[in-house]
């Protein structure tokens, strides 16, 4: 078994402890998708886009901290889980490319998930925008935000478990 087919495997089999953080990805970038659809909608008048030009970043900016805080509610759901594996010899940089493999692989599906069901809700949000606003605005969707949202979080997945290499990097031994 490789390892790229054990990391699979753990996720398969742990789908429970996945699902709280599987979630919040999801939701995370649905919002973001909704978000952005809007923003780069061709008809949305100049006060609406830089009003979206402004929430953009600080939504992500809260999506960031909210997918940190769930993957390190996620780590510590399973403690149990990598002190076994440390018993087994598991070492540190086989450890963070296990966290990056099943975070990168977490990532891609909620990515996948969280624009289907941005693309289901994006319409009820125009639709509120509409009616608040009192302009016509329909649904339009072009490839700019959904490529937009995919670049944005899969920089944020793959930046999480590499920023794990910063916590299990080795000590200096350091006498007291």
């Amino acid at each position: 078994m490789t390892f790229k087919q054990f990391a699979l495997r753990n996720v398969q089999r742990n789908l429970s402890s996945y699902l709280a953080f599987f979630m919040a990805s999801t939701i995370s970038v649905m919002v973001f998708f909704i978000f952005s659809v809007a923003f780069f909608h061709p008809s949305m008048n100049k006060y609406l886009t830089d009003l979206l030009a402004s929430i953009l970043p600080f939504q992500y900016g809260c999506s960031f901290v909210f997918v940190l805080y769930s993957f390190g509610t996620f780590l510590h759901r399973r403690l149990r889980e990598f002190g076994l594996l440390r018993l087994l010899g598991i070492t540190d940089s086989q450890f963070i490319k296990l966290m990056f493999f099943e975070n990168v692989l977490i990532g891609f599906i909620s990515i996948a998930s969280g624009i289907l069901l941005g693309l289901l809700f994006a319409k009820y949000f125009f639709f509120v925008i509409s009616m608040i606003f009192q302009f016509p605005l329909e649904f339009s969707l072009s490839a700019i935000p959904i490529g937009f949202t995919f670049m944005s979080f899969i920089n944020l997945f793959v930046l999480y478990p590499s920023c794990l290499h910063f916590l299990f990097a080795p000590k200096p031994f350091t006498p007291y």
